[in-house]
């Protein structure tokens, strides 16, 4: 444990490998879900972020520059991008889009998405 985290920095965590975590005095806490060391009330402002409304409970699928896309995995899992929707594209049935934290591009298949009606207008 170094000078950045006390500084505000975000660390690797141990368990997951992501840097979504803060260790201080030793304690580890992390904002991933699937995590170990995850801890709701740690930080709401990440979660938020990343998960966007549904840790409020709000059911609106775009909210300003973002949009919150419901998808369902290979696993049969459901996920929740945080993405831009002036990054929303179509691609033959792909739906390409630029995602929160990374800012990568990822492809996901348009009939696994959920939510797709919700901000279909969106789409270029």
């Amino acid at each position: 444990m170094g000078i950045a985290s006390f500084l505000g920095r975000w660390n690797k965590c141990p368990y997951c490998q992501k840097y979504t975590a803060k260790s201080f005095l030793g304690s580890v806490e992390c904002a991933t879900r699937t995590c170990k060391h995850y801890n709701l009330g740690f930080s709401e402002k990440y979660q938020h972020a990343f998960y966007g409304d549904e840790i409020k409970g709000s059911t609106s699928s775009v909210r300003g520059d973002r949009v919150y896309i419901k998808y369902k995995n290979h696993r049969g899992e459901d996920v929740l991008f945080n993405g831009e929707t002036n990054s929303l594209e179509l691609v033959k049935n792909h739906l390409k889009v630029k995602v929160f934290p990374k800012d990568q591009f990822i492809y996901l298949s348009k009939d696994k998405i959920s939510n797709y009606r919700d901000f279909s207008g969106l789409v270029n």
